[in-house]
């Protein structure tokens, strides 16, 4: 809430807006894929297909859609937070352009954050370690994707800071959540609430489905359909 804000605004209402509007069309016009008439993308679950598909890292990788995106997440970390007493970390391979991209572009303001990625697996070898980089045992850590659809990763990287002896803040990050607006306040993360045994947990994002006219098919799994074949 902002009454716990000690420090002056950085990202004004006006600037968020600009920055929401330009990262919205550059998502839509090139981080989605759309399939045209009769083609289809293999899901993972053998006999079923994807319509659509996010691909994030497209933007990530691009330097003027990572500024927008740092300047949004320190936007909402300021309204909602409150403070940066925290640093960030994330599950390989997909959070990793946001856990480096936004702690560099966010010294510009003169805010510190650390940051390290967390590994799916332990390294085979030499120190056989779970993350990359330096982990700050005097701050919690926020979470941070950049899609949630069934909240997996959060899920396993809430898991492996916890068995490092790291505080979890009770806060994540992502880009897009994966529902439709009408769904927001069942964001599917039930599982992640009881599994991490707080009441508290809150979701940070920016868009929903809703924001690039995708929606849910009618007995479907959001853009996975069964194929004929399945039916």
């Amino acid at each position: 809430m902002i009454n716990k804000i000690k420090f002056i605004l950085i990202i004004s209402e006006d600037h968020y807006q600009s920055q929401f509007n330009y990262c919205k069309e550059f998502i839509d016009r090139i981080c989605i894929y759309r399939c045209g008439a009769g083609e289809r993308l293999p899901s993972k679950t053998k006999g079923n297909y994807y319509t659509w598909m996010f691909y994030l890292r497209r933007g990530l990788f691009n330097v003027d859609f990572m500024e927008c995106l740092a300047d949004m997440f320190i936007y909402k970390v300021e309204r909602e937070i409150g403070h940066f007493n925290f640093q960030l970390a994330g599950l390989e391979t997909a959070s990793t352009p946001m856990l480096t991209g936004i702690p560099i572009l966010a010294r510009k303001y003169g805010i510190n954050i650390n940051a390290f990625s967390i590994r799916k697996e332990p390294k085979e070898y030499g120190l056989k370690n779970w993350t990359e980089g330096i982990r700050d045992p005097n701050y919690p850590v926020l979470l941070v994707d950049d899609l949630c659809n069934s909240a997996n990763s959060l899920l396993k990287a809430y898991d492996i800071i916890s068995h490092l002896g790291m505080e979890p803040l009770n806060y994540s990050f992502t880009i897009v959540n994966k529902t439709n607006r009408e769904d927001e306040n069942k964001i599917k993360f039930d599982k992640y609430f009881n599994h991490c045994g707080v009441n508290n947990m809150n979701f940070l994002y920016l868009y929903t489905l809703d924001d690039f006219g995708l929606n849910i098919p009618v007995g479907g799994d959001k853009y996975m359909l069964k194929s004929e074949a399945s039916k």
